[in-house]
């Protein structure tokens, strides 16, 4: 088998919701059933939590699947054991090899050491992964993704929809902060985009020839974060078999992406700190500074004024990583891109997955895609959407087809009749009145009444003004 190609980090729905619409006919996705004889070659699609990868599987033989660095399909998900299961493709069957957590085909959990066949599209349950096997569908001679009739003013990739003003507005001031050096702190919620506007940033910069290098400060310990970092010099901690540079010294030239810099220890804002004021990078270990040419590019979902304010932040830090701030605004307040985003995650999707066609969303199901309140953001539509085309038979994918809540109505209006204009509107002044509401209950006190609703400060004081409610002081 060949080495997985990048994975996009994404959520995903688990495999029970999925394997509840598993007995229908999946005929589109998987093409042929095995009695046809077709010649195309079977596939193994995956969806877990880190995203969907499509394995091209042999004529005959055997392969395993399991979290094993040696396994032929390789599971990410804590749930799978190392050595999980054994796929045979002659016939096609599924061998649970005493698992922890078991392998499931349906609702039935399959006794270990059994062979148990199966047809292409049921859908097989690995943990919180789904995995489905298929017939590769021949290539689409169309073109897939949606095409723009007004070419925007400013040098967006044709793979984004920005349609909202708002977010026309902050590609705008990308393109011009792009062209200088200056630092830019990304601000906004899990999952608006950050790193997609870090890499436009770098792709609109005279760096975008030079490499872009990119770290989480919330996936790894302070030791592991600031080794990789700066580096290390062999010898300098155990395990440190040999010399190492680290990420920031990797960049030269180029951009270093740094998400989640509100989660950094005291001890590493100070370092990051020495970094930015001298430009230059001390490995661990090391006795010499080496200077560096970097542009730094921050983001956080955390609210960094607060967090200086309760002393958990440097506030000298803070005024060193804003010097440009740009801030994201959440999908709910840019309905008008859900369905056109929508639309390109299912194009992606039908061609990743050889389709031969893009599924179409009804107009109920655009209504309900409209009203959802989206937590997870981007992400979690892509998500949606891509679990929705996976699982998609024939026809317009309906409303009942999406694993998303139903929204109440203020007005009483189902939600299957309400058209996906009137959405906005019912949810914009739903969203007013819980603002006021919480204004009230907490005596005009912004930190107390945003942290009420689970959203930052600065987000609250914004929707203050949108929505033209009386300033906090008329509360009290």
């Amino acid at each position: 088998m060949g080495k997985r190609g990048e994975e996009p980090k994404r959520d995903v729905a688990s495999a029970s919701d999925a394997l509840e619409v598993t007995n229908a006919d999946f005929s589109t996705i998987v093409g042929d059933a095995p009695s046809s004889r077709s010649p195309r070659a079977l596939q193994l699609v995956v969806l877990e939590s880190t995203g969907l990868t499509i394995y091209p599987l042999p004529q005959s033989g055997s392969v395993n699947i399991g979290r094993a660095e040696d396994c032929e399909i390789r599971i990410g998900d804590a749930l799978a054991s190392r050595r999980h299961a054994m796929l045979h493709l002659d016939p096609l069957s599924i061998e649970d090899t005493d698992s922890a957590n078991g392998t499931r085909i349906g609702p039935r959990r399959l006794s270990p050491g059994l062979r148990q066949e199966f047809l292409p599209g049921q859908a097989i349950a690995i943990g919180a992964s789904i995995l489905i096997v298929r017939r590769a569908a021949a290539r689409a001679s169309r073109t897939y993704g949606p095409r723009s009739a007004t070419p925007l003013p400013f040098a967006v990739s044709r793979a984004m929809v920005v349609r909202d003003p708002a977010m026309q507005r902050l590609y705008a001031l990308i393109d011009r902060l792009a062209k200088g050096q200056i630092s830019v702190l990304i601000l906004g919620e899990t999952g608006v985009g950050k790193e997609v506007i870090a890499d436009a940033i770098h792709r609109l910069s005279t760096r975008s020839a030079g490499p872009i290098q990119k770290i989480s400060c919330a996936t790894l310990s302070e030791t592991l974060l600031e080794s990789e970092l700066f580096g290390h010099e062999r010898g300098a901690f155990t395990g440190a078999v040999a010399t190492k540079p680290g990420l920031i010294e990797l960049a030269e030239g180029g951009t270093v992406f740094l998400d989640e810099v509100g989660e950094l220890s005291p001890s590493l804002q100070a370092k990051l700190l020495r970094l930015l004021e001298t430009r230059e990078v001390t490995r661990i270990g090391g006795l010499r500074a080496k200077p560096v040419d970097v542009r730094f590019v921050f983001a956080t979902n955390c609210d960094l004024e607060e967090a200086v304010r309760q002393g958990t932040f440097r506030s000298d830090l803070f005024f060193r990583l804003k010097g440009a701030v740009l801030e994201v605004p959440p999908l709910r307040e840019r309905s008008t891109e859900i369905v056109p985003l929508a639309e390109a995650f299912l194009a992606r999707a039908a061609e990743q997955m050889e389709l031969g066609e893009v599924p179409r969303l009804s107009d109920t199901a655009k209504a309900r895609l409209i009203a959802h309140a989206w937590p997870g953001n981007v992400r979690e539509l892509r998500n949606e959407i891509e679990r929705a085309a996976l699982l998609w038979d024939d026809g317009e994918i309906e409303a009942h087809e999406l694993t998303l809540e139903p929204i109440g109505l203020a007005d009483g209006t189902p939600e299957a009749a309400r058209s996906p204009t009137q959405v906005p509107q019912a949810e914009t002044h739903s969203e007013r009145e819980r603002i006021a509401q919480a204004l009230l209950d907490c005596g005009g006190n912004q930190s107390r009444a945003a942290e009420s609703l689970g959203i930052p400060r600065r987000t609250l004081v914004r929707k203050i003004a949108q929505f033209g409610l009386p300033r906090p002081r008329k509360f009290e």
